[in-house]
């Protein structure tokens, strides 16, 4: 799993670019252009999609983005072509106010959502995205971040995943303890 990439921009288009990471090119699908600055060095999170008999990977100017690519995937219907398409359409902070609102008619205005893929990701996922906006920064120690991953890896969803690190403190323990803590929230839920 690739989770970020920082290098130079040698290439920018409307829904890719190419990141030079010592001498290595990445071809990378990304929903806001603006975010990324050609010929200068870059970071970009990414999410590694693979399907059967195709992989790409999907950048991020930010971790909250990617949480909510992540949170989107996990609703059912929910693709990544259709889930990149929401997040070029608004800002993090305006889906998740749209969904937490029951907002149906704004997320059908996003592109590449219909309304019953509005209803839907409103049934899977109101009440449940709770991050904080850019302007706060999204946090993470990088133990839990090691966990999140490890638990993605393990085959969980997003959604489970938030639920049994919420109130998480990383504290002293090992990322191996944390993922123990958290496998045991997962089997009680």
């Amino acid at each position: 799993m690739i989770y970020s990439l920082t290098g130079l921009v040698v290439k920018l288009q409307t829904d890719h670019l190419v990141i030079e990471v010592q001498g290595v090119g990445y071809f990378v699908y990304i929903t806001k252009p603006a975010s990324f600055q050609l010929n200068e060095m870059n970071h970009i999170y990414t999410y590694h999609v693979i399907r059967e008999g195709d992989q790409f990977l999907v950048g991020f100017a930010n971790l909250l983005e990617k949480r909510i690519f992540e949170q989107l995937l996990s609703v059912k219907g929910i693709g990544p072509k259709t889930a990149m398409g929401a997040l070029s359409g608004a800002s993090p902070d305006q889906i998740i106010q749209g969904i937490n609102d029951g907002n149906v008619a704004f997320l059908k205005s996003l592109p590449s959502i219909g309304p019953k893929a509005a209803s839907q990701i409103i049934l899977d996922l109101k009440g449940k995205i709770t991050f904080d906006s850019p302007k706060n920064s999204v946090k993470e120690d990088s133990r839990l971040t090691e966990v999140r991953e490890a638990l993605k890896t393990l085959g969980f969803k997003a959604v489970e995943i938030d639920r049994a690190l919420k109130d998480m403190v990383a504290d002293t323990s090992t990322t191996e303890q944390l993922i123990r803590l958290a496998l045991k929230r997962l089997g009680k839920s």
